[in-house]
């Protein structure tokens, strides 16, 4: 649990009163974050005094990194958020348990010293480094089809996603497809016009392709290697002190049945979800994994992590349950038919394209080496200055 020093609770308190300056301000940030009501939180005469309580609450329920993560995202461009964040995220690196929760999701905490429970400064580590490895996922739009799914950055320049999430119909004339755009940090309703009720600026992390922006298409795998304008991995994202930094290899051959998986993707077209789910099998190309709580339609593309925040494959689909006859089954046992709609079938498999397999190829390789970046098996690499 993150336990607050005089001093820090003192900057935090100055941090929230400068980022929300009145009680409304920092009533609809509480709510629409951390869907919370601030009267029953904090309610006091002064606002200092509502200030003071609602840290104090957040202290005492665990919920400090949640409620810094909240305004942060509410005010992104505030300098004094920006400062309390350097401390908190010093805080957690220094860490005597640092180095051994960074890898440890939430709930695979089982050790018989601590009786089977997960220590709260496990998920604020892991939390902490999932907020550092979203912000190089990114949704990618297809203008001309109004169609939308998920990348991620490979390189400064290189998004990688599924081949589907744009439009390849021109390929076949010889002439490249549509352009895409990518946009990091994809807002939900509710922050836009959290930002515009704050008057902050707007959250311009939007990329558009470079000539020849199509590096690469394997149709085997169902892959599209992007390459973009500027170089957003070596960016600082509006709001933020670090660069935006990209995804780095997993060996997936390192996984076993029933191993926890994560996956970032923008499901429905809607801001970034996480969704769980655990290793099943592989062959040479591909893993597969349950369900879990995946959302299908947006995902397609999406990185799927092992428990230390390495990419193990990227998303494409949801796999159908078959009889033994190979018929595609519903919920109910029932042989599935169109007219039933696809909502009644049942789905039992996620798969995806082995991420050490789609670096093998010439076309990546190349481009990586063009880049000056190599594949590794380190964590989130954030890019020289």
């Amino acid at each position: 649990m993150i336990e607050l020093r005089g001093p820090e609770f003192l900057q935090l308190e100055e941090a929230l009163a400068s980022a929300f300056p009145d009680r409304n301000s920092l009533e609809r940030m509480v709510r629409y974050k951390l869907d919370e009501n601030l009267e029953q939180i904090a309610g006091a005469e002064f606002f200092s005094d509502v200030l003071f309580g609602l840290i104090q609450w957040a202290e005492s329920q665990g919920r400090v990194l949640d409620l810094v993560m909240a305004a942060r995202e509410a005010n992104p461009g505030n300098v004094l958020l920006q400062q309390f964040e350097d401390v908190l995220d010093g805080k957690l690196t220094t860490s005597s348990e640092s180095a051994a929760v960074l890898a440890t999701p939430p709930g695979t905490v089982n050790s018989p010293d601590r009786g089977g429970h997960i220590w709260p400064s496990h998920v604020y580590n892991w939390a902490a480094q999932m907020r550092t490895i979203s912000q190089a996922v990114c949704r990618v739009e297809q203008k001309q089809t109004g169609g939308s799914g998920t990348g991620f950055l490979v390189a400064p320049r290189l998004v990688l996603t599924a081949d589907f999430v744009i439009s390849v119909s021109k390929l076949e004339d010889g002439v490249q497809p549509d352009p895409t755009t990518c946009r990091f940090r994809f807002p939900s309703t509710s922050e836009e016009s959290m930002r515009s009720t704050l008057g902050a600026p707007p959250d311009d992390n939007t990329y558009f392709p470079a000539d020849h922006w199509l590096v690469d298409l394997d149709r085997q795998t169902n892959l599209a290697l992007l390459l973009l304008e500027g170089r957003p991995g070596a960016d600082k994202p509006p709001g933020m002190k670090k660069q935006r930094g990209w995804l780095r290899a997993g060996d997936a051959k390192e996984l076993r049945l029933g191993d926890p998986l994560f996956i970032l993707g923008y499901a429905f077209g809607r801001a970034l979800q996480l969704s769980y789910a655990t290793f099943q099998e592989l062959d040479e190309k591909r893993i597969r994994y349950d369900r879990g709580g995946l959302k299908a339609p947006g995902s397609a593309g999406a990185p799927v992590f092992n428990s230390k925040w390495e990419v193990v494959a990227i998303h494409q689909s949801i796999l159908p349950t078959r009889d033994e006859q190979g018929q595609i089954m519903t919920a109910e046992g029932e042989v599935w038919h169109p007219s039933m709609g696809r909502d009644a079938i049942l789905q039992k498999f996620g798969e995806g394209a082995r991420f050490d397999t789609i670096f093998a190829r010439p076309q990546v390789r190349l481009a990586l080496a063009l880049s000056d970046e190599r594949p590794s098996r380190h964590r989130t690499q954030r890019a020289a200055a």
